[in-house]
């Protein structure tokens, strides 16, 4: 499925240089319910293809942040590629579990996160800050 206008319309700011109208968004996936079971993750981004464990509603501000921090990971595979990125996260990955001895730990000082975590927060402060009206499903 595509990203709602209301939701590429709240996004969009956030994400200047990419093209919203070419992110795919696939719910309910086999991919996103194994990582889901796997790592504990909601959504999985392998390059303009973002994978959902559940059914998504675009409507509610969680899954709308958890869009933008998925964006993120989009923009830093166009940057690096698809192989370069995928080296550099888990790489990062290996080096930080060493460091900080539990994936979850691991996993969140990966640079890559750090920044898709900010940028989620920004959009999810700017949701419960506002009156912006829910995208329409």
């Amino acid at each position: 499925m595509k990203i709602l206008e209301d939701t590429k319309n709240l996004l969009s700011p956030f994400f200047p240089n990419l093209n919203l109208e070419e992110v795919l968004l696939i719910d309910g996936s086999i991919i996103g319910k194994v990582i889901m079971t796997l790592f504990g993750a909601s959504a999985i981004t392998f390059g303009d293809k973002i994978y959902f464990a559940e059914r998504l509603d675009q409507s509610n501000f969680f899954n709308m942040a958890l869009i933008g921090h998925e964006l993120v990971h989009v923009e830093q595979y166009k940057k690096l590629g698809m192989v370069r990125f995928l080296i550099r996260y888990l790489l990062e990955f290996v080096v930080n579990l060493r460091k900080e001895r539990t994936c979850r730990k691991a996993y969140m000082a990966i640079s890559f996160e750090r920044e898709a975590y900010q940028t989620e927060e920004m959009i999810f402060d700017l949701l419960i800050s506002s009156e912006l009206p829910r995208p329409e499903q």
